[in-house]
């Protein structure tokens, strides 16, 4: 919200913030105040608030006049006007050195030319009182899951080029991400759109791996290359084919829903009996339909399989595995899922907090009997014909006890390096992991975790109670 009024009698601007009921941390009003950026004819420069006022149960922060429209406007301008503005937000992101997600409202543009960054105190603060609808308006429709620092930035932008075309964001469709945050071909709809423009687009939208991502300079320099010629004069009648496409993909997001909604209602009704029901539920689903991952390349079902750790998707981890292939993923997803549901049950709130979206979000605080967990910065390699390497983070709530300088905002949580070998075989028309062989596991962040530590972990996680010196039967205790 823009807009004017009175401060101790002389005109200021003010931006809506939050409802006055949210507390302000006392180190944004106490010291220098933390600056904004306007990028504005080629130069960068500071821009500062000057305080806050309140108004009807709102809080605002006020400056000198501007001259600000919201960022939305851009998608109502002429293709030319478009263009060089998202030219002017690239630059703006390039100069300030952008290592996270910055919402659609800390972004608003100057009359005429120029674009204003707000401080990220501010964005922060502005954080804290957004509702669902507008946590989704102004992140989660733009940005996929996975992708963090200067890359950021750049898929950012590119969905800014998407919404133009599209008349949408990549991901504001439901169908978009249950479709494994694939957005539809934006060389589909029908309009001026150069083809070659479209397919650097869409090139960036469905990478999977930070490194298919250009950094900001490149993206800029690429983006320029293409600015004169991006649009063309003839249009393109693409109606039927994105007709196709949406009937197409409705039917692989409706199998998909139906197979979890399936493996859902299925665990919340043996909730309270035992947790091997889930996987005889698994199993039936995997004899009556073929798997999720049925076509798929073995690094797409690679990345599904961890995917569905970060989802809680029994099934989807059971389409990724072979007969009788276990995985100590299987244990720890069926018992989160299994707490969480739980929790939703009588809490209304599951728990569960997202590691992907804490780390994005810059690692606030959380509530203290939230569960920090999933898996991020997945890298796979092929090693040869049927083995890959995988390398990633595994964010778990933490075990044992921690010296309370490692206690992290109020909830605590381990971060463990892992490298896996998984080999992979060709079933049918889809493949599967035959044996995942753990080949590095190291602790980050925390001193060297305990043989008690051990314990504490798999009985929280596996439901085991493990003796003192045997777990394995004959074997001796890998505790040990």
């Amino acid at each position: 919200m823009i807009d004017t009024t009175l401060v101790n009698e002389t005109p200021k601007s003010i931006l809506y913030i939050s409802s006055d009921e949210i507390n302000i941390p006392s180190n944004v009003i106490q010291g220098k105040r933390e600056p904004g950026h306007i990028y504005k004819d080629g130069k960068i420069s500071e821009w500062y608030w000057q305080g806050f006022t309140q108004q009807n149960g709102n809080r605002y922060i006020y400056f000198e006049p501007l001259n600000l429209q919201p960022l939305e406007t851009l998608f109502t301008m002429n293709n030319k006007e478009f263009l060089f503005r998202i030219g002017e937000i690239a630059e703006l992101l390039k100069a300030v050195d952008g290592k996270s997600y910055i919402p659609q409202d800390a972004f608003y543009l100057l009359e005429g030319s120029g674009v204003l960054l707000l401080p990220y105190s501010i964005m922060e603060l502005m954080k804290i009182g957004k509702n669902k609808k507008r946590v989704q308006d102004t992140y989660e429709k733009w940005v996929r899951p996975g992708f963090r620092d200067e890359k950021v930035a750049v898929y950012q932008l590119t969905s800014y080029l998407y919404h133009f075309i599209a008349g949408e964001a990549p991901l504001e469709n439901p169908d978009s991400r249950d479709d494994t945050y694939k957005p539809v071909p934006v060389n589909l709809f029908p309009g001026n759109l150069n083809p070659k423009a479209g397919s650097w687009i869409q090139s960036i939208l469905i990478a999977k791996k930070t490194d298919e991502i250009p950094d900001i300079s490149t993206w800029i320099s690429e983006f320029t290359s293409l600015k004169d010629e991006f649009f063309i004069d003839e249009p393109i009648n693409t109606s039927t084919k994105l007709e196709t496409y949406l009937a197409t993909r409705e039917k692989r997001v409706k199998r998909k829903r139906f197979l979890r909604k399936r493996g859902s209602l299925l665990m919340i009704l043996t909730i309270i009996s035992t947790v091997v029901l889930v996987f005889l539920g698994s199993m039936l689903s995997n004899a009556l339909a073929p798997p999720v991952t049925a076509g798929l390349p073995p690094e797409e079902m690679l990345a599904l399989y961890y995917q569905s750790q970060n989802d809680l998707d029994t099934e989807l981890l059971s389409d990724c595995l072979d007969s009788g292939v276990k995985s100590e993923a299987e244990n720890m997803v069926t018992y989160l899922f299994v707490t969480s549901r739980t929790r939703l049950a009588y809490e209304q709130n599951d728990g569960l907090v997202s590691a992907q979206e804490w780390l994005d979000l810059g690692k606030p605080e959380v509530n203290p009997t939230s569960l920090i967990y999933g898996v991020t910065d997945l890298k796979i390699t092929q090693l040869d014909e049927d083995t890959y390497l995988a390398e990633y983070d595994l964010w778990v709530p933490a075990s044992g006890e921690l010296e309370e300088t490692e206690e992290i905002v109020g909830v605590r949580v381990e971060q463990r390096n892992i490298r896996e070998e998984l080999d992979v075989r060709l079933k049918k028309d889809y493949w599967v992991i035959t044996e995942i062989r753990k080949i590095y596991s190291e602790l980050r962040g925390k001193r060297p975790a305990t043989k008690e530590d051990l314990k504490n972990y798999v009985k929280v996680f596996c439901g085991l109670n493990i003796p003192d010196r045997r777990i394995c039967g004959e074997h001796d205790s890998p505790l040990d």
